[in-house]
């Protein structure tokens, strides 16, 4: 999701079930909703929700993530484009 937020963008729907590992790669899959972060006045909150949606699966198996950390560091990187 850096690479998306480098370039601007979230991906709108993300959840665990749209990321798929292969040959020790993680890939992301369904792009339709593919939202602009800065652009799209709904932007920010379609990172949040993507940001929520995977921190709550890592969160849900044991692992300490912190979503708010995550979507600040997200947001920074897309503004930082600007």
């Amino acid at each position: 999701t850096r690479e998306l937020a480098l370039r601007g963008w979230t991906h709108g729907d993300l959840s665990p079930y749209n990321v798929l590992l292969h040959e020790e790669r993680l890939v992301i899959i369904d792009w339709p909703q593919i939202v602009d972060i800065i652009g799209n006045p709904r932007g920010p909150e379609f990172l949040q929700r993507d940001c929520h949606n995977m921190c709550a699966w890592f969160v849900s198996r044991g692992l300490a993530v912190d979503e708010e950390d995550l979507f600040g560091d997200l947001m920074a990187v897309a503004v930082s484009r600007w």
